[in-house]
């Protein structure tokens, strides 16, 4: 494998440190550019088990367990994300679009909401305010 390529398996077989949890999330990185987004999840996977307290590791899992068709797991992973960020416009966004594939519009709603009131100028809030305006009131007339 050569002495580079030996020292990186060496890091990532070796005892949980921030070059491990480093080198697995960045392996999850490279293998989403490359479309492979089953291994991306497996590394994300891999450095929240040496670092379970990354919530960037949460949100990019959660992100690719959604291209998997994963929501349920994904749903999980946001969640973890705005114990920590309940502001994170990513996860809120994310979450509602998981709550949406489990016909949980009411609960979808609320992330919705929250996503357009905390970060309106983003890409997430500008999609969140859209499904708001267009979604019916819920029963009782109250958003």
């Amino acid at each position: 494998m050569g002495r580079r390529g030996d020292d990186f398996q060496a890091v990532l077989d070796g005892a949980p440190t921030p070059e491990k949890i480093n080198a697995h999330y960045n392996l999850g990185l490279l293998y989403e550019k490359q479309g492979k987004t089953r291994d991306a999840e497996r590394e994300y996977s891999l450095t929240i088990a040496d670092s379970p307290d990354n919530t960037q590791a949460f949100r990019s899992r959660g992100l690719a367990r959604m291209k998997l068709g994963q929501s349920a797991g994904a749903l999980e992973d946001f969640l973890v994300v705005l114990k920590d960020e309940p502001r994170d416009a990513v996860a809120n966004y994310q979450a509602a679009i998981c709550l949406l594939a489990s016909d949980r519009r009411d609960l979808a709603r609320k992330f919705m909401q929250r996503v357009s009131d905390a970060a309106p100028n983003t890409d997430e809030g500008r999609k969140a305010k859209r499904w708001l305006e267009n979604e019916p009131a819920p029963a009782g007339g109250k958003p």
